[in-house]
């Protein structure tokens, strides 16, 4: 991970350092609610540590960190260093790519280039009125894979909600994953994976 403080300098790996952890990623959990996986970079966190999210510039108490095993969770009471990979819950505004650091000496992790979206996957909800239950679930698989991209087709007139994925697989791999997948599942009617606007001329 490389990352930059306010002077362009990068950090030791040291728990004598400023506290700092990078959000990698994020689970929509069906009892916990949505869970942020944290690495600590530098310094130490427990649950009683208030760092900065430096995309929002707000302030984030830890509060509930959990040890994952699979589907167990395990509450932790340790002080953490620097290689520690915790869950953290509740946290108010905070997304995969995000760092949460001291705000007293702040520093950023660079957010990973990700590859470009390549395939395309048209969704329509089965039943009228049951867009916004589905598009929150929808909403939650983007949070937990920042690969994914959420769009409108205009051109078509149609109200389609066009989901864009770096391969075949990851969508085949969402519409069978449980939790959210299993809503988009039963509340949307799939369709073609090559969307093509049609033009005429007149």
């Amino acid at each position: 991970l490389v990352g930059q403080d306010a002077d362009g300098n990068e950090r030791a790996s040291s728990d004598e350092g400023p506290a700092c952890g990078f959000v990698f990623k994020t689970i929509a959990d069906p009892f916990s609610g949505q869970l942020n996986m944290v690495r600590v970079i530098s310094g130490t966190i427990s649950s009683e540590s208030t760092l900065k999210n430096m995309r929002t510039e707000e302030s984030e108490r830890l509060g509930t960190l959990l040890y994952l095993d699979g589907k167990t969770q395990t509450p932790c009471k340790d002080v953490l260093g620097p290689g520690a990979i915790i869950a953290v819950g509740k946290l108010k505004n905070t997304r995969t790519g995000d760092t949460l650091s001291d705000d007293k000496a702040p520093f950023a992790v660079a957010m990973p280039q990700l590859a470009p979206q390549l395939i395309t996957f048209a969704l329509a909800p089965k039943e009228k009125g049951d867009e916004d239950k589905v598009y929150a679930a929808v909403q939650k698989l983007l949070d937990e894979d920042v690969t994914l991209k959420l769009s409108r087709d205009e051109e078509s007139g149609e109200m389609l909600d066009i989901l864009f994925a770096t391969r075949v697989y990851d969508l085949g791999f969402i519409f069978n994953w449980g939790g959210s997948g299993d809503i988009i599942n039963n509340m949307y009617k799939k369709k073609q994976t090559d969307i093509v606007s049609q033009w005429e001329s007149i």
